[in-house]
């Protein structure tokens, strides 16, 4: 069973069952999109995990958020036109990545741009045409995760017209929003905890409905994809209440607690890509940590989660060596 270091306070429980925190839009040229400046770079040292998460420009998140939790626009690095583009789109385990991506897109001279909006799967949905009022909210506006969808594959048809290289990095809690379908909506199983809340049972329904097209509106319009595989996450404990999870710190866990359905979720991944242009493979980050059976939530000095369901950054940025071929592919 896993450790939590004398020295931090309890972990804050993240909400969605399935594993939703983030994909907001990062965006300048659209409509209530906003720019801000690339973080700063980050200490050497691996901090608390508590504490070991990646900093979005001020502007982005709401105040005393992680992750923006409505759509707005985040350029990471300067945007200059004669670049290649990298954009990243999902929700938090897109966002995960974001500490690996930042120095390589700076060392390729890469844009790079971050569609990650809290507990919003990516997913196909039309930048037009959507008036029906069960998308949109008080104002008259679509919903926050519809209009971020709905951005970022404007922003990204658009790119795609241009003549500099443009690569979506496509990231998502794929499991969880795949198992939570199954057992609710399939299987007619009774919702526990965060998984009842009438968002986590839309966003369950949006990625099954969605997502599929999604990948067809990429291959339909050749826009160059990588995919990320699902990451491994820290699981329940069993016959825990809803607040209790194994503490994500040190020791270990089983892999397929905490890989959720890995195999047949790389296979339908895989499938979803098939006939997209950019990496025939998945980027997987789980052999850091995970070995055939058992993952680990220290290596070398280095703590793999900074909670529940998320990498932490000091872990993700030693993996930049998994995205290298991707961003000097760009060139």
């Amino acid at each position: 069973m896993l450790q939590r270091p004398p020295h931090l306070g309890k972990p804050s429980s993240l909400l969605l069952v399935v594993g939703l925190l983030s994909a907001a839009l990062a965006l300048v040229v659209l409509p209530h999109g906003s720019v801000a400046a690339a973080p700063a770079a980050a200490t050497a040292a691996a901090p608390d995990p508590g504490d070991d998460y990646f900093r979005m420009p001020k502007g982005c998140p709401q105040p005393g958020k992680v992750i923006p939790q409505r759509p707005t626009g985040c350029r990471l690095t300067a945007f200059h036109k004669n670049r290649p583009t990298v954009m990243v789109w999902g929700d938090s385990h897109a966002w995960q990545h974001l500490p690996a991506l930042l120095p390589l897109a700076k060392a390729y001279r890469v844009n790079l741009t971050a569609f990650t909006l809290g507990g919003c799967p990516p997913v196909q949905w039309p930048y037009k045409g959507t008036a029906q009022k069960h998308y949109l909210d008080s104002r008259g506006r679509l919903r926050n995760c519809h209009y971020s969808n709905a951005l970022a594959l404007h922003y990204a048809k658009s790119l795609n017209r241009r003549s500099q290289p443009l690569l979506v990095v496509l990231g998502s809690h794929w499991a969880g929003f795949r198992s939570h379908y199954q057992r609710i909506f399939v299987e007619g199983q009774t919702p526990q905890c965060d998984e009842a809340k009438p968002f986590v049972m839309e966003m369950s329904k949006l990625a099954h409905t969605r997502t599929d097209r999604l990948f067809n509106n990429l291959r339909r319009n050749s826009i160059r994809t990588v995919a990320t595989s699902q990451a491994a996450t820290v699981p329940p404990l069993r016959g825990a209440n809803c607040e209790e999870r194994e503490d994500p710190y040190t020791g270990r866990v089983k892999r397929k607690a905490s890989i959720v359905d890995e195999g047949r979720t790389r296979t339908w991944l895989l499938n979803r890509m098939r006939g997209i242009p950019g990496s025939p493979d998945l980027v997987d980050i789980n052999g850091a940590v995970c070995g055939p059976k058992w993952c680990r939530g220290m290596k070398n000095g280095i703590y793999t989660w900074y909670d529940d369901l998320h990498f932490s950054a000091t872990r993700m940025r030693t993996l930049q060596p998994r995205w290298q071929g991707v961003f000097a592919g760009l060139r």
